[in-house]
């Protein structure tokens, strides 16, 4: 009995994400996902995206549009996925600029203006990382 009413208890405010294709998304990157080890996971960004959601491959799993240069596999669990907020900001603030993609035989490609700053490092077993 206590089971139950606790299980009725957490439904009322957990709902399972839904999506179709076309819906856009948010990745959650706090739980073994990364984009960039140039900062710690403490000051890095929480979410990426919006994404497209281009299919659903099960009942906990969607197919969405990532960058190739990205080192995450396409196909994602909801529990890492966030519904993207629909509507004006609530807060106002400006929408950040999107560059313009580059068609590269077919392949949308954003062009870099110049890069910030790299860092090398030598990890413990003598190989070379460049952030």
């Amino acid at each position: 009995m206590a089971a139950l009413a606790m299980k009725r208890q957490y439904d009322k405010s957990h709902q399972p994400l839904v999506s179709h294709p076309g819906d856009k998304i948010l990745l959650r990157l706090h739980q073994g996902y990364n984009i960039s080890r140039a900062l710690s996971p403490k000051y890095s960004d929480q979410h990426a995206g919006p994404f497209k959601v281009l299919q659903r491959v099960g009942p906990l799993a969607y197919k969405i549009d990532i960058r190739s240069t990205w080192k995450i596999h396409p196909v994602v669990s909801i529990a890492h996925l966030e519904q993207y907020p629909q509507g004006d900001d609530p807060f106002n603030r400006p929408a950040p600029d999107q560059p313009a993609p580059i068609q590269v035989e077919g392949q949308d490609e954003y062009e870099v203006e110049r890069i910030v700053a790299k860092q090398t490092h030598v990890t413990e077993s003598g190989k070379t990382k460049t952030q």
